[in-house]
């Protein structure tokens, strides 16, 4: 079938592949040396991907399975990862967005531990703590009717609320990285 890859700023075509799938005409893409900055790429199914050396920088990747997925050398600034999985992917030598950013992505269930730090770090970027206290008491989501995002994606754990340390982006980062087995 012919798949076309757009932009996701214009929906002009970036790389147009006969191919079986997503995965297999980005791959095609890649080959070729296509530009796929700024590519529309949500919600795709990537996983265990050969994105080696991608120039993916700008690309909206909210949603995608990048399990496994090789993005050594990927250029990646600027792309959007909310949502993104990206456990067990391999990011050596890649060109990555800011921390924060990569907090974005779908981390799920993780350690008390970690999960307790990025609590902290969520908190520590709302507008008011004290959500915090009221949600663990039954409360309502301390993102409810207000206008800002979380500042991390991951399963929350109420038993741990109030044990984390408020650690940096990066530190975050790290620690997701080596808990999650993606290489950088």
């Amino acid at each position: 079938m012919k798949i076309n890859i757009v932009s996701r700023w214009d929906s002009s075509v970036l790389f147009t592949a006969e191919a079986a799938s997503i995965l297999l005409a980005l791959e095609a893409a890649i080959k070729s040396g296509a530009n796929l900055r700024g590519a529309d790429l949500r919600s795709a199914d990537l996983y265990g991907a050969d994105l080696y050396g991608a120039n993916l920088s700008g690309a909206d990747l909210y949603g995608a399975d990048l399990r496994s997925a090789d993005l050594r050398g990927a250029n990646l600034s600027g792309a959007n990862l909310y949502g993104a999985n990206l456990r067990s992917a391999d990011l050596s030598g890649a060109n990555l967005p800011s921390p924060t950013t990569i907090l974005l992505a779908n981390w799920g269930t993780l350690s008390d531990s970690l999960t307790a730090d990025l609590m902290e770090y969520d908190s520590s970027n709302h507008p008011e703590r004290a959500a915090f206290d009221r949600w663990v008491e039954g409360g309502p989501c301390p993102y409810e009717g207000i206008r800002v995002q979380r500042a991390a994606r991951f399963t929350e754990n109420k038993k741990v609320w109030g044990t984390g340390t408020l650690k940096s982006a990066y530190a975050l980062m790290l620690e997701l990285f080596k808990e999650s087995d993606i290489k950088f």
